[in-house]
């Protein structure tokens, strides 16, 4: 991974002309690509490994808001309860 996590900016023009290139680039830096349309961001490209890595995070910040949810809300329990509920589904039949 490259030392600047700044991302490239290409232009769309750029994007059109050499695709190639540009793809070849975001995978040699691991940096996203600003797309511009006349000098303003338009979108991203990210690699495939960036973007799946992405969604695990946006995945687990999801779960970690539905626990903070859970907890404003008061729906906890006990480590000892929660535990003797994971035992008692073991032993039941299936």
């Amino acid at each position: 991974m490259s030392a600047n996590p700044a991302p490239d900016r290409r232009s769309l023009s750029d994007l059109r002309q050499n695709p190639r290139a540009v793809l070849q680039r975001l995978h040699r830096t691991q940096r996203p690509v600003v797309i511009t349309v006349d000098g303003t961001p338009e979108a991203v490209l990210l690699d495939l490994g960036q973007y799946t890595a992405q969604l695990r995070l946006r995945k687990l910040a999801d779960l970690l808001a539905e626990g903070e949810e859970d907890i404003r809300r008061g729906r906890t329990t006990t480590a000892r309860a929660a535990f003797r509920e994971i035992r008692r589904a073991k032993k039941a039949p299936r």
